[in-house]
């Protein structure tokens, strides 16, 4: 049953390894023999030496205090690998020492590291980020949703009055719509104005993405809200400046038109009043 195990098993006594079976050379990459000859520190991850000594210390001293924690430990070939330890006291050739179970758990250290980057750039995100379900409830929301709406986002989804007093009259008909499409399980993409609490207007342009499952069921919704007030104020800006500019280039033409039409109209009153001086 040893020989065969999944996990690892190792004795270790006075700082040896004094037993181990089969899955502990394939996992470390080291022969028998080498086990036998190195110190179980060997193995142990130089940052993570100091921590696993004080446990077994505390094994050692305590048989009634049985360990499970997840440490790192070094291959022969150099390669870093997770595992998590279960370790509990023993008596080996009538002395004390420590009967470890190894387990590879380097795979979902390392799901959890990627999931902990994911929910740190979410988080650090500029963008608003909203999960609901297929009912609309929201799942969760990052920092920077209440960051733009300006509240928390409870207050914003309490109900529909308080989340139409959030929405600009002039788009609520616009963003109900919307919901409802996101609601059917749609992509939808829209731009719509927000009324922060202190009564600052912005403008959103909103995302959201529905999420299936294997079979086609519509099991969440993603959705990301990007306030581009800056933008529209500088949209604004260039339509109000184009407008004067064709203003000025109108007022420009209407000139040289006048200035063109008086020109010729003069060298017209030139011939008359020439005329009119030779008749009088």
């Amino acid at each position: 049953i040893v020989a065969q195990a999944a996990e690892g098993i190792v004795v270790v006594q006075d700082g040896l390894v004094k037993f181990h079976n089969p899955m502990v050379r394939r996992v470390t990459g080291y022969s028998e023999k080498e086990l036998q000859e190195i110190p179980a520190r060997t193995l142990i991850h130089p940052d993570d030496t100091a921590l696993i000594e004080s446990f077994q210390e505390v094994l050692m001293a305590n048989p009634e205090s049985p360990a499970t924690y997840i440490t790192r430990i070094v291959a022969k070939g150099g390669e870093t690998l997770w595992v998590e330890v279960k370790a509990t006291r023993i008596e080996w050739q009538n002395r004390p020492a420590a009967l470890c179970f190894l387990t590879d758990v380097s795979n979902r250290v390392q799901a959890e590291q990627d999931r902990m980057l994911l929910a740190t750039a979410v988080e650090q995100a500029v963008e608003a980020i909203v999960v609901t379900d297929p009912q609309g409830r929201v799942q969760y929301v990052n920092s920077a949703f209440e960051q733009i709406w300006g509240m928390p986002a409870t207050t914003v989804v309490a109900s529909q009055e308080s989340f139409l007093r959030c929405i600009h009259p002039d788009d609520h008909e616009a963003k109900l719509a919307a919901v409802a499409q996101q609601l059917a399980g749609e992509e939808t993409s829209l731009e719509y104005r927000i009324l922060r609490p202190d009564g600052e207007m912005r403008w959103l342009w909103e995302r959201s993405f529905p999420v299936r499952s294997a079979s086609g069921e519509f099991v969440r919704l993603h959705g990301t809200a990007t306030d581009i007030t800056e933008r529209k104020r500088v949209e604004v800006e260039q339509i109000a400046f184009e407008r004067n500019l064709q203003e000025a280039q109108k007022r420009e033409s209407l000139g040289l038109l006048a200035g063109g039409v008086a020109h010729d109209f003069n060298n017209l009153l030139t011939g008359v009043l020439g005329q009119a001086t030779l008749a009088r």
